[in-house]
């Protein structure tokens, strides 16, 4: 069957596969566990079996293996497509060059916060719990945060609770020294400040260290400098294509510790 004919096909019969995952069934189980009617059950099996996806066994139906791994393939591009569709805005401000690209696991499992009221200010609170619970955050900082989760970083690298190793971009960097010179300069002098600056992309990268385990944050923004929203993971690839990310501007960053001397 052409690819296309089978993506169809589990589109409209998807669910009657599905039930047949765990057990096989006769279709009057069929017909109460998906919800339809007999008939829609009879065209179902038959077309899923003229697809050599389901077969008939004492009595019952099951799927073959080609039909539980078309079933399983399916299943999560469409968790994928809903993830991407559930955090359209949000990807659709992530222009970057970056010459590796978001990996598509990170709509595995992924979270997607969008910043509008009252989820902004939870996604506030979620950002100062984050900072209290971290022993390390590195970042790519493009803007200048909120207030309250700025003054959580500068009381915890003060107290000797997190080691803070951001990577500002140009603007943010000197509004820093121009006129948050004293702040930055007692961070800096507890050791546990490390700031950086370089051009840094449009969004905010946020690699957030805790008890051996690590999340990410990308923080996406508009044109206006806004906060659109943020998508997070624990996953791994998105962790390691963080961590090369970072890298790669650290490499290029230069030191700002001596500016806040």
């Amino acid at each position: 069957m052409p690819p296309n004919d089978v993506t169809l096909l589990l589109c409209n019969r998807g669910p009657v596969l599905a039930a047949l995952l765990d057990d096989p069934q006769d279709k009057r189980a069929l017909v109460e566990e998906v919800g339809v009617s007999r008939s829609t059950v009879d065209r179902a099996i038959r077309d899923l079996e003229a697809a050599g996806l389901v077969e008939r066994t004492d009595g019952a139906f099951a799927p073959t293996e080609s039909g539980r791994l078309l079933y399983r393939a399916f299943d999560e591009f469409r968790s994928r497509a809903d993830a991407i569709a559930d955090a359209q805005a949000i990807f659709d401000e992530l222009r970057t060059d970056e010459p590796e690209p978001l990996p598509l696991s990170i709509l595995d499992r992924c979270q997607v916060r969008h910043s509008r009221p009252p989820a902004r200010f939870e996604m506030i609170e979620e950002w100062i719990e984050m900072i209290d619970a971290a022993d390390r955050i590195r970042a790519l900082v493009p803007t200048v945060a909120y207030d309250r989760p700025r003054q959580t970083l500068y009381e915890n690298v003060l107290d000797d609770d997190i080691v803070y190793e951001p990577i500002y971009g140009t603007d943010v960097a000197k509004l820093f020294v121009e006129q948050r010179h004293e702040e930055r300069r007692e961070m800096v002098a507890s050791g546990n400040y490390h700031p950086f600056v370089c051009d840094v992309p449009p969004y905010a990268l946020f690699l957030i260290e805790r008890d051996g385990g690590m999340r990410i944050d990308i923080s996406v923004y508009d044109d206006r400098g806004q906060l659109v929203g943020v998508v997070g993971s624990t996953d791994d690839d998105p962790v390691e294509w963080s961590e090369r990310t970072y890298r790669r501007y650290r490499n290029r960053a230069r030191s700002l510790t001596d500016a806040f001397r």
